[in-house]
């Protein structure tokens, strides 16, 4: 016997992680076509899968335009997902709960990576899933990789819906200033 005839094997390259589960643990999740792909018409809380189509027309429309711009009117969180990926099936109750918490507030989408790589691969450079894309009103979109807890999904959401979306280098800058800060604080005493 091989470890596959046991048991599904996932990696997680981003954070240098191997998950195993065993089938028969396996929680079978029955994936069927989503009745709605239309993201302006989705019911409040519900979490809608997107083809490439209604991504160009709902979220942003990389045929037409170089420079990102968010089509829509309320924030979004996309998730980049496959059936065979063990994390990803993980995150999923997490996104159905915060999406019902966020209902009317922000929006949640999923992208399934084997079916749409042209807007994955293509034009976010997924090569590893789960992949959380934090996408504000204004500005660009946040890319969180792998499999993490849902409180930090809610912070990153809380910072969408507050519109304090900063790009992630400027926040780790001023982390950096305010760590030096305190510590300079420390030695005047």
């Amino acid at each position: 016997d091989s470890l596959l005839d046991v048991g599904v094997i996932s990696f997680d390259f981003s954070k240098a992680k191997v998950y195993f589960e065993p089938y028969k643990t396996l929680v079978r999740t029955k994936f069927t076509k989503p009745s709605n792909t239309n993201g302006d018409n989705a019911n409040e809380g519900e979490i809608v899968h997107l083809d490439r189509d209604a991504f160009l027309r709902d979220v942003f429309n990389f045929r037409q335009h170089s420079e990102w711009k968010y089509q829509g009117d309320i924030p979004c969180v996309i998730d980049f997902w496959a059936t065979w990926c063990a994390p990803c099936r993980k995150l999923d109750p997490i996104l159905k709960e915060l999406s019902e918490e966020y209902k009317g507030r922000v929006k949640f989408y999923k992208i399934n990576v084997d079916k749409e790589r042209e807007v994955a691969e293509g034009y976010f450079g997924v090569n590893s899933i789960p992949v959380l894309l934090f996408v504000p009103k204004t500005g660009e979109p946040k890319k969180l990789q792998g499999l993490d807890s849902k409180e930090s999904i809610r912070k990153e959401i809380e910072l969408l819906d507050a519109g304090l979306q900063e790009p992630r280098a400027k926040t780790q800058a001023s982390r950096k200033q305010k760590a030096e800060s305190s510590r300079e604080a420390g030695l005047r005493r």
